[in-house]
């Protein structure tokens, strides 16, 4: 196929333009100084005492510096079992920095592959304009409420910058594959991405069983964000076994 042969030529790519000398730990001792001493620099601007930007968890900021992009890059796996809430996490940290990012070119991208854009863009209306979300679906919000949630729609139709969301509508109707994720990255110029959920990307080459294409997804996806240089969120389900392991752990922490 088409998709395979492109892989193919991409790998032969990398093969030749590779550098096999390695890192010199004493011929980069300079450059590590020099790279200190911009995040240093980078720091007395921070008001936040970190690098990144925030995941809207204080704790886990301090712990990992934020989420980076450039080299540093960083992407956070958010692995758990079903129905335990990974979609509203992930979502509250793409807002996060969303929220506390003033560059004007930040433009988060949300891969939404098992549900449609407009069910996200609901769950963020709920966490940042504070509005309950099934009464928004059921049309039942309070006189009180409803003009709250008109209120903040009015100011967020007044940011100067977008966070974009993308369905499989917006894919011909296909799942999504790494190379389509990969173009439409590049093509708009985002600057971070969230994909829910990594098994249902498609494989586009050497699929086999459901372990072996996961294995070779997520070997695309890390590729990806490596390349690319910005940071992501990957959001995976977690197998029988694991959920049972999960499940064990968090009641004997509730005993």
């Amino acid at each position: 196929s088409v998709d395979y042969a492109r892989n193919q030529l991409n790998e032969i790519i990398k093969s030749v333009t590779s550098s096999d000398d390695g890192y010199g730990y004493v011929a980069k001792a300079e450059e590590r100084k020099r790279k200190y001493e911009e995040l240093e620099e980078k720091q007395k601007t921070q008001k936040t005492g970190i690098i990144g930007l925030t995941t809207g968890i204080p704790k886990l900021d301090q712990i990992v510096n934020g989420l980076e992009s450039g080299d540093a890059v960083d992407f956070f796996l958010v692995f758990a079992p079903t129905n335990m809430g990974k979609t509203l996490f992930a979502s509250y940290m793409m807002q996060s920095g969303w929220l506390a990012c003033d560059n004007e070119d930040d433009l988060p991208a949300y891969f939404a592959l098992e549900q449609n854009a407009e069910e996200i863009a609901l769950n963020m209306d709920n966490m940042i304009g504070k509005i309950e979300r099934l009464a928004i679906t059921r049309g039942t919000l309070s006189e009180e409420m409803r003009e709250r949630y008109y209120e903040y729609l009015t100011r967020l139709k007044m940011k100067r910058k977008e966070f974009m969301i993308y369905d499989i509508s917006h894919n011909k109707g296909k799942p999504f594959s790494v190379d389509d994720i990969r173009r439409i990255l590049e093509h708009k110029k985002h600057t971070r991405f969230c994909i829910d959920q990594l098994s249902k990307i498609r494989a586009t080459y050497g699929s086999g069983d459901l372990r072996q294409r996961l294995f070779t997804v997520s070997a695309q996806v890390r590729e990806l964000i490596l390349e690319l240089k910005i940071p992501a969120y990957v959001l995976a389900q977690a197998n029988r076994s694991s959920s049972n392991r999960v499940k064990e752990s968090l009641k004997r922490d509730k005993d």
